[in-house]
């Protein structure tokens, strides 16, 4: 199946393929809505790793979706597919969950991209990322939320 695909970085693609991120922060609107396909970029930026090390709360979210430390999180690979159901500007909220606020970048004139219905896929797919959106080949059928 082909899927319009987001590259997100590490530990964050990993939250997002879990659903404890239900927002991606980014600096740009997307028009796009329906299935989009979530992959890790291929590099574990060092200030990323110092952080998800040394942030108890990411330490823990980590764990709880079975990895015991950054280093072990896939990359270059796509993880999951949702829906993107929404793009609203970061202004629009006021108070958002503690860990939701902290995983993103709510700077004035961002963007929240709201995911839903995350389905991850038995196997990591490895593929090379690309900037902005982009498409893909994958054999998965996204069955919008429902167990497989």
């Amino acid at each position: 199946m082909r899927y319009m695909t987001i590259t997100v970085r590490q530990p964050w693609a990993t939250l997002l393929a879990f659903e404890v991120k239900g927002y991606e922060t980014r600096s740009w609107r997307c028009e796009h809505r329906g299935p989009l396909a979530i992959h890790a970029s291929s590099m574990l930026h060092p200030d990323d790793r110092i952080w998800a090390l040394e942030d108890v709360d990411v330490v823990r979210l980590l764990r709880a979706c079975g990895y015991n430390d950054v280093t072990e999180l896939p990359l270059g690979a796509i993880l999951a597919v949702g829906a993107l159901a929404a793009c609203y500007p970061t202004q629009a909220f006021g108070t958002l969950p503690r860990m939701e606020r902290a995983l993103g970048d709510w700077s004035r004139g961002r963007w929240a991209w709201r995911i839903e219905g995350v389905e991850r896929l038995p196997q990591p797919v490895p593929a090379k990322g690309r900037l902005g959106l982009w498409a893909c080949e994958i054999e998965y059928r996204y069955r919008g939320g429902e167990a497989p």
